[in-house]
């Protein structure tokens, strides 16, 4: 399985080299290649893989209290862990045992191989399911128009959202219209992606740079990446914000 991406990524950045120095979208096998990592990209991310461990650690409690149901069990289980090889140590007492597991004062944490595994083979499954809607998309090629701008990245890079104001709170999905799929590819170039607009190569004011590293920000989940501390943003009234607003924002929510 991690062969399969390592392959996607290592054509991914060669689609990507090619698009820097020809400045043009590519086509044909190439694009499929380009959305199929902006596919991957959009899933493989800390906050995908947390929803996808928590039913396994949810499930390992479970076990542990079934185990747990009566002595004898508990006590055969121990004995075969020994017959398998496995470092007991000493005989745990049953009820103390029980009371730690009912207590539910404790964290399950999920082997690492096993979880990656699993992960990837969820994200391919996803990946699949998605590229028909994402290849139907007119996708366009934004770039920085001042050289003193620059797009910024996070640890969650592609988003997701409504070209069109709807009712409602219904969040946006890869599949539907009027929607866009935005992301940086270099701290010069966006990629875009829509369903009703033409395909295009645009050039992003200081404004327009602004309101896309605002949603690099928006969907980041832990980090946001940039090649300087030349970071700009719109803030609440719609004002071009720097790094140093970001701080202020952020202590003034507490993280």
């Amino acid at each position: 399985m991690e062969e399969i991406l390592s392959s996607y990524e290592s054509q991914a950045a060669s689609v990507v080299k090619n698009i820097i120095d020809t400045e043009n979208l590519p086509t044909e096998n190439d694009l499929t290649t380009l959305i199929t990592m902006v596919a991957l990209m959009a899933f493989r991310t800390p906050h995908f893989r947390e929803i996808y461990d928590k039913p396994l650690k949810r499930m390992g409690k479970i076990i542990s209290k079934m185990m747990l149901s009566n002595e004898n069990q508990w006590k055969e289980i121990q004995e075969g862990m020994k017959k398998n090889g496995y470092a007991v140590g000493k005989e745990i007492d049953y009820e103390k045992m029980k009371n730690f597991v009912e207590s539910n004062n404790y964290e399950i944490e999920v082997n690492k191989d096993f979880s990656r595994g699993f992960h990837i083979q969820i994200l391919l499954k996803i990946v699949e399911e998605i590229m028909p809607s994402l290849m139907l998309r007119k996708w366009s090629l934004a770039f920085i128009r001042n050289k003193s701008d620059e797009f910024i990245c996070s640890d969650s890079p592609v988003s997701l959202i409504w070209s069109k104001s709807t009712p409602g709170f219904e969040p946006p999905g890869f599949e539907m219209k009027n929607t866009e799929v935005i992301v940086p590819l270099t701290k010069n170039i966006v990629l875009l992606g829509r369903f009703e607009v033409e395909a295009d190569r645009l050039w992003a004011s200081k404004k327009q740079v602004a309101s896309i590293n605002t949603l690099s920000i928006i969907f980041a989940q832990r980090f946001i990446y940039s090649s300087s501390e030349n970071i700009n943003w719109l803030n609440k009234d719609g004002d071009i914000g720097n790094k140093d607003d970001i701080l202020d924002e952020l202590k003034k929510r507490n993280l």
